[in-house]
């Protein structure tokens, strides 16, 4: 696939409503018209967009060199792991690391945070429940 440069822009512009989103607390106007799920919805689209067309490209390129589409699919999640896992372990060490800098507890959610399962974390602890409640953004 080709690059589309346009796509970029898509990108920022779905990132900036994200940040909007989050840096403003639900009771202004943001509450009526929830840009930062917007945002978050286009971030998806644009993902799955993408993803798809990778996804189709190599299933071409494959079909040309007649290789399996189990080899196609194990290519493809050895790509996507190798790109992401990376940054996103060294981002969780650093925040682990400079918690008291940045000011942030991360050591209770720690091993869910190296586990990728820190939305259950969040379903078990109150505090967090309690403090989203306040903004309308738990039930």
């Amino acid at each position: 696939m080709k690059y589309i440069k346009q796509l970029d822009s898509l990108r920022a512009i779905a990132v900036t409503f994200v940040v909007i989103g989050h840096y403003f607390p639900s009771f202004y106007i943001w509450k009526y018209f929830p840009i930062g799920s917007f945002g978050v919805d286009l971030f998806f689209v644009l993902s799955g967009f993408l993803i798809t067309n990778i996804l189709i490209s190599q299933r071409d390129l494959n079909d040309s060199f007649k290789s399996t589409k189990m080899r196609l699919i194990l290519n493809f999640y050895i790509r996507r792991i190798l790109r992401i896992f990376p940054i996103y372990y060294l981002f969780v060490i650093f925040i682990y690391l400079f918690s008291s800098i940045v000011k942030t507890n991360v050591d209770s959610a720690f091993p869910y945070l190296l586990t990728y399962t820190v939305n259950i974390y969040f379903l078990k602890n109150k505090d967090f429940q309690e403090k989203y409640r306040i903004y309308g953004l738990w039930q």
